[in-house]
Order: structure tokens, then sequence, then C-alpha cells
């Protein structure tokens, strides 16, 4: 299925998953919805252990918010309290098991979208008659992503080389130490962009209003299908979560 459908069909099917975990608040649904996505990143052909493997520095923070989210929540029942003050409720617990499966819904939108073709994907675009200069941007947005990750970890390499030890130095002086580190880095990530954007200038971006490719495009029988299929099971959730409620 990975080769087999237009890159636009996976848009779709990522619009309407994203669509259910923002503006569903049943628990179960979205459960549904994170096990639908999971299911559907195994069927393009995604890696997902590889790709949570390298966020799990950023799933130990959610899981951070999330309790942190279920702290300040003070509705419902409660299930910790101290001297008649409430510190952790029931609806606390489920508004904050809801907040991480969103997050999941949408960072697994993301890993179906990135089994396409970069290229694929841009044409794919192109064809919705979007600005080229908007998908460019977007485009170079998400590749700067990495490109700031890999400034920030070689100020840290540099910083250990020069024989500071992270782990111990207090919270407030490793505090200091990341606001001082993010100033050189992100002058070192505009000065790649402004090379960039040079490099593009030279090279004639922008000087005619429509592009030519060699990739085309056509969607199937295939992709038709899939992508109605997808928006009515989504409406169709939408009308089932007016009648299941919030789930909590």
């Amino acid at each position: 299925m990975k080769k087999t459908l237009d890159p636009r069909t996976k848009i779709i099917i990522s619009f309407c998953l994203s669509s259910a975990g923002i503006f569903i608040h049943s628990l179960i649904i979205l459960a549904g919805a994170a096990a639908a996505g999971v299911l559907l990143a195994l069927c393009f052909g995604a890696d997902l252990i590889k790709t949570f493997k390298k966020l799990k520095k950023l799933l130990v923070f959610l899981l951070g918010v999330i309790l942190l989210q279920s702290l300040f929540i003070k509705e419902g029942n409660t299930l910790i309290g101290f001297s008649g003050v409430r510190v952790l409720t029931d609806i606390g617990i489920f508004r904050g098991i809801g907040f991480g499966l969103r997050f999941v819904i949408i960072l697994l939108c993301g890993v179906i979208m990135g089994t396409s073709d970069e290229q694929e994907m841009i044409e794919g675009l192109s064809r919705w008659h979007l600005p080229y200069e908007l998908i460019f941007m977007t485009k170079l947005g998400i590749r700067f992503v990495p490109i700031f990750a890999e400034e920030f970890k070689d100020t840290m390499v540099a910083i250990q080389l020069r024989g500071i030890d992270m782990k111990e130095l207090s919270w407030k002086s490793r505090f200091e130490l990341y606001s001082y580190i993010l100033t050189p880095v992100a002058v070192r990530t505009l000065k790649k962009a402004q090379h960039m954007a040079l490099s593009a200038e030279s090279r004639g971006f922008g000087a005619r209003d429509s592009r030519t490719s060699l990739i085309t495009l056509a969607p199937s029988a295939q992709d038709y299908l899939v992508s109605v299929f997808s928006i009515m099971i989504t409406l169709g959730v939408f009308v089932l979560s007016t009648t299941v409620g919030r789930g909590y």
C-alpha cells in the first residue's frame, strides 16, 4: 500500500486522524484513533520502533506534562488529597491520558506523511494549486528541525570537552548554561538559512510563475476509495462522539 497510494491520499488520512484527535474528547474514540494510526503507519511501511526510540526523551517529557495536567484539574472524585486539598482526581487522570493520546495521534500523522517521498509530497501539494513558495518554505522548515538539533548537540559536545559535566550542575546553573547556548546555536542556524536562501536565488528560484516536474501523479481508483472511506469514517466518528460524550 505504501507505494501504490498517492501522497495526497495520505494527507487526507492524516487530516482525518488529526481532526479526530483535536476535536473529539471521548477517550474510547481517541484510543481507537490512535490504534488506527498505528495500523496505518505499519501498513505504509513505517518503522515505529525506530521512531519512538528517537523520541524517547520527548515521550518522557510528555509523561511529565500528562502528570502536571492531571494535578491541576480539580474536577471529579478525589483520588489523592491532603487536609481537604485535592491533589489528583479521576477527571484529571482522564484528561491527562486524553492529552497523551492526542499527542500520539499527531505524531502518527507525521509518521504516515513521512512514508511518502519528499518530492512526491511536494508535487502532490502543487497539484492542489497551493503556492509553491509556501510548500517550499514548509519543506525547509521541517528540514531545519534536525539541523537545529544537530547544532545544539555539537555545542553540548564542545561544552563536555571543556570539562563541564552537566549532571553535576545545579538546576539553576543548567538553566543559565542552556540560555547561553541557545544564542550561538540560533545564530549558526540562521547563517545556514541565509546561505541556503542565497543558493536558491542563484539557481533562479521564483524566477518563473510555474514550475515543471519530472514526477507525474495520477490518483487511482484505490486513492479515491480510501479518501472517501476515510472522510466517511471520520464523519461517523464525529456523530458517534456526540452520543458517547466525553468518555470520562
